[in-house]
C-alpha cells in the first residue's frame, strides 16, 4: 500500500481502518486535498468534518455542518436593536468589521456583530475597531478551530477596548463566553445552550435562544431538500450516475468489488 498523500487523497482506491484513522487524525488539524480526478467528481463547498468507510472500503467524506449565518446574526441582531431603543444605550450595533487589519500584525476575520458606544460628541467611529461588545458564529465542532477563535479573541480583541466575546455555536449548541477579570486574565466559559446574559456590560440584555433554534431549524430542512432533490453519486469506476447513496453501494459491490481484489 502506498504512503498517503493528504493533499492528494484518491476517492476512487480502497482504505484500511488504519489509514481511515490517520486521515481523521491528520484532519483534527489540517485540510486534506484531492487528487484531479476526484476533485473532478466531488465539489466540497462545505469543508470535510472527517471521512466514513464504505463497506467496500472507500472513503466517504462527511461534511462540515452548515450554519445560516445570516440569518442567525439577523435574530440577534433584531434583539440587540430592542435593547438598544428600550435602554437608551448611546451606541449602536455594526457588522463592517468583517476583516481587521492589526497594526504591525496579520490582517484577520472580524467579529459578525459589534457594539459600539458613540462618542462623546454622539458620533459613532466605524473606522476604529473599539466595540464594548462583540459575537462570532461558527461551528468549532473541530477542537483546532475552537483554539484558533479563542486565541485570536485574547490577542487582539481583548486588547481593543473590548469587554464581552461571546462565540456561538448553533450546530453544536453551546456558547462561549469570554471576558477579561478582576484579575486581567481573559477566561472562556462554555454555556451551553442555555439563557445567556451580558451581565453587567449589557444590563438587563438576555439572549433568545429560540430564534438561534429557528435558523437552524430552518437550515436543516433546506439543507435536507437540497440533498434530496440534487446531489448525484458517481461510480468512480463506470461514472454512471445515482440519486442515492445506497444505490450506489449496491452497484458497486455488485459490479466492481471483484475488480479491486484481482
Amino acid at each position: 500500500m502506498s504512503k498517503l498523500d493528504f493533499r492528494r487523497l484518491d476517492l476512487s482506491r480502497t482504505y484500511t481502518e488504519n489509514e481511515l484513522e490517520d486521515i481523521n487524525e491528520w484532519l483534527k488539524t489540517k485540510n486534506v486535498g484531492l487528487d484531479v480526478e476526484s476533485a473532478k467528481q466531488y465539489n466540497f463547498d462545505v469543508p470535510i468534518d472527517h471521512f466514513e468507510l464504505s463497506p467496500t472500503g472507500k472513503l466517504i467524506p462527511k461534511k462540515e455542518a452548515p450554519i445560516e449565518k445570516e440569518a442567525i446574526v439577523e435574530g440577534i441582531i433584531l434583539q440587540l436593536r430592542k435593547w438598544i431603543t428600550e435602554t437608551k444605550y448611546n451606541g449602536d450595533i455594526s457588522s463592517s468589521f468583517r476583516v481587521l487589519a492589526v497594526s504591525n500584525g496579520p490582517t484577520i476575520p472580524g467579529p459578525d456583530i459589534a457594539l459600539i458606544p458613540r462618542a462623546s460628541n454622539g458620533q459613532l467611529n466605524t473606522k476604529i475597531f473599539n466595540p464594548i461588545f462583540v459575537i462570532e458564529v461558527e461551528n468549532v465542532t473541530r477542537k483546532p478551530k475552537l483554539e484558533v477563535l479563542i486565541k485570536k479573541y485574547k490577542t487582539y480583541y481583548f486588547t481593543s477596548n473590548i469587554k464581552l466575546v461571546w462565540l456561538i455555536d448553533p450546530i453544536n449548541q453551546n456558547i462561549y463566553r469570554l471576558v477579561e477579570e478582576k484579575d486581567g486574565i481573559v477566561r472562556s466559559r462554555k454555556r451551553g445552550w442555555d439563557v445567556i446574559s451580558a451581565g453587567d456590560i449589557l444590563p438587563n440584555f438576555t439572549l433568545n435562544l429560540k430564534v438561534l433554534n429557528a435558523a437552524v431549524s430552518q437550515e436543516t430542512s433546506e439543507l435536507l431538500e437540497s440533498e434530496t432533490d440534487d446531489e448525484q453519486f458517481i461510480c468512480s469506476e463506470c461514472k454512471k450516475v445515482f440519486e442515492d447513496s445506497d444505490l450506489l453501494e449496491k452497484h458497486f459491490a455488485r459490479n466492481h468489488v471483484h475488480t479491486l481484489a484481482e
